[in-house]
């Protein structure tokens, strides 16, 4: 094992008790499991023992993986190194949804910098609102993103709580192994964001012949019927798979109702007919493989869910 760079400099053996405890690392000889795992993914005995005065020795193989980067960059320095007032770097973080304790602590990398530098490139050649639009709804989209991974790993990852597992190193590969997904899911937003930038463009081109800063277009809803009775008699996850099935079923039945040409210069949405009427037809349990009796549901005959929509193409109800 790799020898690794005290608090003083000097090189320590990784398994040196004695130099870890004088570093602020806690009883070091009853969690040498842990010490050891993270010495062999390489961290410091300098970076082992600020995750511990910070409580997340645990965490740390984890937490690396969520950063950007090292936090080298303040507010204040990320301002100057983009060439804009500090003012203006704050106002941009604030509108990401993000906060800094002050412009004076280190918690930006380099990547965050070169984000914010896109913005402020965005603003001189879209114009300041515009660019403000968007980067609203970038904070409130990936804020979105990340509790929907964060609803994820909680229902599917009991090992990465510490409070369950009672034990440090448990979670910390638990949390290793489920952190790594994090630049591969950077990767797949990245991928599908250009495939929605051709479908949204499509769509505006079918709609639009112009610079607009309106659309003409038509909103539709869908109503459940009976959703509160059955939020007091399923469970968080049965829940979760009905309104996952229901939302795809309202998306196939929209996705057949528009004509998108093989050659994507134009897409042409064919009209829809909205029954506003409760839908009377019996509809496959989503959380059970019942059609007609259902233990979720208090009558004999499953209620119908959503209103019906109808397709043009295929003529079909929900």
């Amino acid at each position: 094992m790799r020898a690794t760079t005290g608090t003083l400099g000097q090189v320590v053996d990784p398994l040196d008790f004695d130099a870890m405890q004088a570093a602020g690392i806690a009883d070091p000889r009853s969690r040498a499991g842990l010490l050891e795992y993270l010495a062999g993914l390489g961290f410091t005995v300098d970076e082992m023992a600020e995750a511990e005065r910070r409580g997340r020795l645990f965490g740390l193989a984890g937490d690396v993986l969520l950063q950007s980067g090292p936090q080298s960059y303040t507010l204040r320095t990320a301002a100057d190194s983009i060439g804009v007032t500090l003012e203006e770097v704050e106002r941009g973080w604030a509108m990401l949804g993000l906060t800094v304790a002050d412009p004076d602590t280190p918690a930006l990398s380099q990547p965050d910098v070169d984000a914010l530098a896109t913005w402020v490139a965005m603003r001189m050649q879209m114009g300041p609102d515009a660019a403000d639009g968007y980067l609203r709804v970038l904070g409130a989209t990936v804020a979105r993103l990340a509790e929907a991974v964060s609803s994820m790993i909680r229902t599917s990852q009991p090992k990465m709580w510490l409070g369950l597992t009672g034990d440090e190193l448990a979670t910390a590969q638990a949390y290793r192994e489920t952190a790594e997904f994090v630049p591969r899911v950077g990767a797949m937003i990245d991928a599908f964001h250009r495939h929605h930038l051709v479908s949204t463009r499509m769509f505006i081109e079918s709609v639009q012949r112009g610079p607009s800063v309106t659309v003409l277009c038509g909103v539709g809803f869908a109503d459940l019927s009976g959703f509160t009775a059955l939020t007091q008699t399923l469970t968080p996850a049965e829940l979760s798979a009905m309104l996952m099935a229901v939302q795809i079923r309202i998306q196939e039945a929209v996705s057949l109702s528009l004509e998108i040409p093989q050659n994507g210069l134009s897409a042409r949405p064919a009209p829809m007919r909205i029954n506003t009427s409760v839908a009377s037809t019996r509809m496959p349990c989503p959380v059970c493989p019942s059609f007609v009796t259902c233990r979720y549901n208090p009558e004999v005959r499953m209620p119908a869910m959503v209103k019906a929509i109808r397709s043009p193409l295929s003529n079909s109800q929900i």
